[in-house]
């Protein structure tokens, strides 16, 4: 895997083993819904053998992603009856400060084979996915949420918000 060139991933739990110290079993899962197929995401199916895969654009949800990373779905998911939402921007970006404009997409350059790589194919058209989490992230009831969003990550660690707990509407 190329990525793995630039970064080595730590492991410390998967989605089966987050699901048996809430009390459930991954066997007794009926649907797995995952946001795009990175390695980082997908995890080991072995535990659910129960459940039907929807991965990416076939699976049936709101989608409100960008065009330019194909198959990579992004959630917009009410969470009370009072008009809570949550947003889940999966791999939109992995820090707020590019999305917030405070830092510029990352786009690399590898000198030893003149390879140019940016996790997006079209800079433009995130840039404006980025300012349609803005006006998401600007509403009083919604609360969004990157995949790998460190600093809620670091916020909420041992608290509620995980499974077996929910996350608190707004």
């Amino acid at each position: 895997m190329p990525i793995l060139k630039y970064f080595e991933p730590l492991i410390t739990h998967t989605a089966a083993s987050s699901l048996e110290a809430g009390g459930l079993d991954p066997s007794t899962v009926d649907q797995v819904c995952c946001s795009h197929a990175h390695f980082d995401h997908i995890g080991d199916p072995a535990p659910f053998t129960g459940a039907e895969f929807l991965v990416g654009a076939g699976a049936p949800c709101i989608s409100l992603t960008h065009r330019d990373m194909p198959g990579h779905v992004n959630l917009l998911a009410r969470t009370s009856s009072d008009g809570g939402w949550v947003y889940l921007a999966g791999d939109s970006s992995h820090d707020w400060r590019i999305i917030t404009g405070e830092a510029k997409i990352a786009q690399f350059h590898d000198p030893g084979t003149d390879t140019h790589f940016c996790a997006h194919e079209d800079v433009e058209q995130t840039e404006e996915h980025f300012g349609r989490i803005r006006e998401l992230r600007a509403l009083p009831r919604v609360q969004v949420l990157l995949a790998h969003d460190g600093p809620w990550y670091k916020d909420n660690r041992g608290g509620a918000a995980f499974f077996p707990g929910h996350l608190p509407p707004l």
